[in-house]
């Protein structure tokens, strides 16, 4: 019984790794699944974050080589439109509660 549970765990452990080998990926291709991906978790939506790490494997570990450079420049470039999209937002929403509370207490 003991062996057929750790035969059962060792097929589930390899089918698990099959995944994770390097390969020849278009950068573009993954980068769109990827960037949707990482929007969802930036906003905070119910995601599931598995993919978005399998997709930074796959483009680190890509053959004949690795798009982790590239990766690094768009996730950056991301951050960076996802923060002004943010500021952008709070200075609307300070903007009008300044007013309101301004109005309420003076």
């Amino acid at each position: 019984s003991s062996s057929s549970s750790s035969s059962s765990k060792a097929k589930k452990k390899r089918k698990a790794l099959a995944g994770l080998v390097p390969k020849s990926v278009s950068f573009d291709d993954v980068w769109r699944e990827l960037s949707d991906g990482l929007r969802c978790v930036l906003r905070l939506e119910n995601c599931a974050a598995t993919p978005v790490v399998e997709d930074v494997y796959t483009l680190c570990t890509a053959q004949p080589r690795s798009h982790a450079e590239e990766l690094y420049v768009h996730i950056a470039r991301l951050l960076c439109t996802h923060v002004g999209e943010l500021d952008a937002e709070l200075c609307v929403l300070q903007a009008g509660k300044l007013g309101v509370y301004l109005r309420q207490w003076a």
